[in-house]
């Protein structure tokens, strides 16, 4: 090898220097940093404890994307499953509520209005639908016959038509009974008719 001359100042700032790498090389932690400001420099220089710290820090952290994907994917699937758990009680609520309502006598028609109602207002309880369906459409008032009539047969009639009824039923004895019922469907359809004038 070959001598060189160095002259002091240029020979203690090299001494200084190769301490300073010394006491970095000897802490872990600057060792590290040296080590990963050097491959920086020299990314194709091997350094062993940069290049398996390298592979093994991208094998965790390709594990641990594994495992993070899988965990979303679990979640994921137990969100679905409880989605579909409440769909089918509130589908199994829906169709036993229906199902009530074709025991209560229902007809196909209302109960298409009330399936309606519940999907335009966001019910999911047919009884609550059917309750509101009553409210929109309370049932006629039962027309009470008024007059000469045989429905309140139970109670005598005073009427003078009546009685002329009777006595014309007698006196044809049924024979002439179409004419007479005729007569009188059109004259207690008269009067309804006139009732519901008023």
């Amino acid at each position: 090898m070959a001598t060189v001359e160095v002259d002091e100042l240029e020979f203690q700032q090299n001494k200084r220097l190769r301490d300073e790498v010394a006491k970095i090389m000897a802490n872990p932690k600057a060792k590290k940093k040296l080590l990963e400001a050097d491959k920086i420099i020299n990314p194709e220089k091997k350094i062993p404890e940069i290049d398996e710290q390298n592979e093994t820090e991208k094998a965790l952290a390709a594990q641990q994307k594994a495992f993070e994907d899988y965990k979303k994917e679990q979640e994921e699937k137990e969100a679905k499953r409880e989605q579909e758990n409440t769909i089918r009680g509130l589908k199994s609520k829906r169709d036993e509520g229906i199902a009530a309502l074709k025991r209560d006598g229902w007809m196909k028609e209302s109960i298409e209005e009330v399936e309606k109602i519940m999907d335009e207002q966001g019910i999911l309880d047919p009884a609550i639908a059917a309750a509101y369906y009553e409210k929109l459409h309370p049932p006629a008032e039962p027309i009470v016959p008024g007059g000469s009539g045989a429905w309140n047969f139970l109670e005598p009639t005073t009427s003078d038509d009546q009685d002329a009824y009777t006595k014309k039923l007698f006196e044809t004895k049924g024979d002439d009974m179409g004419n007479l019922a005729l007569h009188e469907a059109r004259k207690t359809l008269a009067e309804m008719r006139q009732r519901a004038r008023r």
